[in-house]
């Protein structure tokens, strides 16, 4: 039997119903999947944002260590062109 004649056995309310099923079967999957789309942009938008935290630090602290050894070098010769 095709599924067009099983359509035609059942009568105009069960038919509907069954549209109706069908069509709030398929809306929550629709749902689900956006949920699921969601999380994971979030998820992915933690992780740029982790990334980008640990890119900022790391700048950080190689501006703090060029700082330092540009303070050292300066100390180091200007005691020895003033001495």
């Amino acid at each position: 039997m095709s599924r067009q004649s099983l359509l035609d056995l059942l009568t105009p309310l069960e038919r509907r119903t069954l549209e109706q099923e069908i069509a709030a079967y398929y809306s929550v999957v629709a749902e689900e999947e956006v949920s699921e789309s969601r999380v994971q942009s979030e998820d992915e938008f933690a992780m740029m944002r982790r990334r980008s935290a640990v890119r900022l630090l790391n700048e950080a602290a190689l501006g703090l260590i060029c700082a330092v050894a540009g303070l050292f070098f300066w100390a180091y010769f200007s005691s020895r062109f003033l001495a």
